[in-house]
């Protein structure tokens, strides 16, 4: 069965850190994914959108669902993020879970 971790918090609140703890203990392999990741490694620069807060919400909805996908495949995952919802900023799609995953939308 497919684990996913949820690890919310606000930037520099300790979530990498424990992450790294969780990978360290857990016996099994964990795929860490964070929007930090796609912005550092440079495949996303907001800075390129000219109007970021209306591409917003498709970034976080592709982000989701490539979440999906990997626990749909069979990864276990620690998933590094910040839920919020900003006006005017939030996307109402969402995908549906897979059948790997908990029945909340990832």
């Amino acid at each position: 069965m497919t684990l996913i971790l949820f690890l919310h918090g606000a930037s520099s609140s300790g979530k990498s850190t424990l992450t790294r703890a969780i990978r360290a203990s857990a016996g099994r392999p964990f795929l860490h994914l964070s929007l930090d990741h796609f912005r550092d490694s440079g495949a996303l620069d907001p800075k390129a959108y000219p109007d970021w807060a209306a591409a917003r919400p498709a970034v976080f909805d592709g982000m989701h669902r490539a979440m999906a996908a990997f626990a749909e495949a069979g990864n276990d995952l620690i998933v590094d993020t910040s839920l919020t919802r900003r006006a005017g900023t939030h996307s109402s799609r969402r995908p549906s879970p897979p059948s790997t995953c908990c029945s909340s939308p990832c």
